[in-house]
């Protein structure tokens, strides 16, 4: 009983940390693409 509570809770806490590592690549790759688009803002010669 003891063994199925702890398999339980520790799938669930595993299943948090994997949502909260996801989120925070997925914070790190929108600034990643941010950071590029003002880089490629700053080099495109704009025709008039």
């Amino acid at each position: 009983m003891a063994e199925q509570l702890a398999l339980e809770r520790y799938t669930e806490f595993e299943a948090k940390r994997r949502d909260a590592e996801r989120l925070a690549a997925d914070a790190e790759d929108v600034a990643a693409l941010e950071r590029l688009e003002q880089q490629l803002e700053g080099t495109v010669v704009k025709k008039p």
